[in-house]
């Protein structure tokens, strides 16, 4: 399919009444990974420049999306921040192969060729947080029972431990120790098991602190969904969970190990493929191959988090002169 030809299209008219210039435009989805079948959709990502408007004054600008075609724009200040996080479905847009990049602007050449200031320990801790998410929606999903209140508050200690462990490179102003979470039997009635908070700490910025929180806060909430049977979905859906989750892992090793993004998973193609065909589905039951290729995937991710070369934190100096070189450039357009 010609996809430079497909966004000249009616249906793609958005892109070029976009109030802001482009950064790029590069594929997403499955095309990006190489792990897609006859049929599969098209997903574009991209990054625009901010308007001069919302960097000098109250006016902000995230993302815009086109739900028709699954498009995705970023503004470019929201996209830097969360390639400094290593948040994966961001990053994973540096990483694409070099035929995939359908527009590319000075600014995001700039871009591509410094992705090495945005790679540190924070992506142990975002891939894996996107892999335990994934892994507790797909247990969620083939259960074919809902979960007792002693599995669900197992399962919300888990999310939330991976979660703080995070924290120190999320909120680097934060010291260690400052939120401990432990299980405990409860002092509500309604609950046998609960999971609780220690929280000691002095000198806190308010927005740090509310930033914990609405991450606590959200992983509560989904939780509190939990249990729901609208949220089974059919074999061809969770081969796909099950897929990505894979998928999460080898790009975290390759971030971790190699110093790489690597988002065309060529050298895994055959194997992604083999999971999303239903290689870990038995029965509606994960099958005990994949459980022991989780243990694997959990140790050597552990491992790579002690033992990568990689920097605690991102080249924050570096990132702020690319993100004032491309405002620069967006005040003067």
């Amino acid at each position: 399919m010609d996809i430079q030809k497909l966004i000249l299209s009616p249906e793609y008219d958005f892109l070029r009444k976009l109030d802001r210039p482009l950064l790029f435009l590069t594929l997403g989805g499955s095309r990006a990974y190489g792990t897609s079948i006859p049929g599969s959709d098209i997903d574009l990502r991209g990054c625009a420049m901010q308007k001069p408007a919302e960097l000098l004054g109250l006016k902000t600008f995230e993302a815009f999306a086109d739900r028709n075609t699954d498009t995705t724009i970023y503004g470019s200040n929201y996209f830097i921040s969360k390639l400094s996080n290593c948040v994966p479905n961001v990053i994973e847009m540096l990483g694409n192969k070099e035929d995939q990049y359908l527009f590319l602007d000075p600014c995001a050449q700039m871009l591509l060729q410094n992705k090495a200031v945005f790679l540190s320990q924070k992506a142990g801790y975002s891939f894996g947080g996107y892999a335990n998410s994934q892994l507790r929606q797909l247990r969620t999903f083939l259960s074919t029972k809902d979960p007792t209140q002693q599995e669900k508050e197992t399962q919300l200690f888990r999310t939330a431990t991976h979660m703080m462990e995070g924290i120190q490179y999320r909120y680097p102003n934060i010291p260690n120790g400052t939120v401990t979470l432990y299980l405990e039997k409860s002092e509500n009635p309604d609950r046998e098991i609960e999971v609780y908070a220690d929280i000691e700490a002095k000198h806190v910025p308010l927005r740090t602190f509310n930033g914990i929180c609405n991450e606590l806060g959200n992983v509560c909430g989904t939780y509190e969904k939990i249990g729901k049977r609208n949220t089974k979905k059919d074999e061809k859906h969770l081969n796909k969970h099950i897929m990505h989750l894979c998928r999460y892992y080898l790009m975290c090793f390759d971030i971790l190990e190699k110093e790489q993004i690597v988002t065309y998973r060529e050298a895994d193609r055959d194997f992604l493929l083999e999971v999303r065909n239903g290689k870990f589905l038995r029965n509606g039951a994960l099958t005990e191959e994949f459980e022991e290729l989780l243990v694997q995937y959990e140790k050597r991710l552990a491992y790579d988090r002690k033992n990568t070369s990689l920097p605690e934190l991102p080249d924050y100096d570096k990132i702020e002169e690319l993100m004032m070189e491309i405002n620069k450039k967006a005040v003067n357009n």
